[in-house]
């Protein structure tokens, strides 16, 4: 036998196969591994050599504090909404972007349709947007000295007591009576 032979060692007092993987000094339970099968066991509090083992689904070793165990339960325990919070945000922020992207298409066109709807309606003549304020004794001579009745003639069903911001109004040909503006 050799000078320094430890005849208590785990080579000797262990099955074959069996060694010692961890230590957990709260609970005196030692960790062991088998090589044969990659389980691994633990034995009975305080015994370094058991004859006895039992197996236990992953190794305690090392050992986690209580308070890191309920910190470790509480992160395992968040949802999917709380893993990926940062990403749904930045997904949100995209969407809402591209909403008022797509809102914006929809109203520059739907305006632009709108005017040439209008344009269509009128058969090629000059239109007018009604902004506020505006009205039809306004609107008639903003193209010189047009009548009212005449106006009303283009656009058949206008209340002139009654005009709605952005209504497309057809503005009629100017006046041939120009030169008699005094007799009017």
């Amino acid at each position: 036998m050799p000078r320094f032979t430890d005849p208590d060692s785990d080579s000797e007092r262990l099955p074959d196969g069996m060694y010692r993987v961890g230590y957990d000094a709260d609970t005196q339970i030692y960790t062991f591994r088998d090589r044969h099968s990659g389980g691994y066991f633990e034995g009975p509090a305080g015994v370094r050599h058991p004859s006895h083992f039992t197996r236990v689904p992953s190794p305690s070793w090392p050992p986690v504090p209580a308070d890191m165990r309920r910190a470790l339960d509480d992160e395992r325990a968040k949802s999917w909404r709380q893993e990926n919070a940062p990403l749904l945000s930045f997904f949100l922020l995209v969407a809402l972007f591209l909403l008022g992207v797509f809102w914006l298409m929809r109203h520059a066109l739907g305006n632009a349709a709108a005017t040439r709807a209008a344009v269509d309606l009128c058969g090629g003549r000059e239109i007018h947007a009604v902004r506020a304020g505006d009205n039809c004794w306004d609107v008639a001579h903003t193209r010189g000295w047009v009548g009212v009745k005449e106006l009303l003639e283009v656009n058949p069903g206008l209340d002139c007591d009654n005009l709605q911001v952005g209504r497309i109004l057809c503005l009629p040909p100017l006046w041939s009576g120009k030169a008699d503006m005094g007799a009017v």
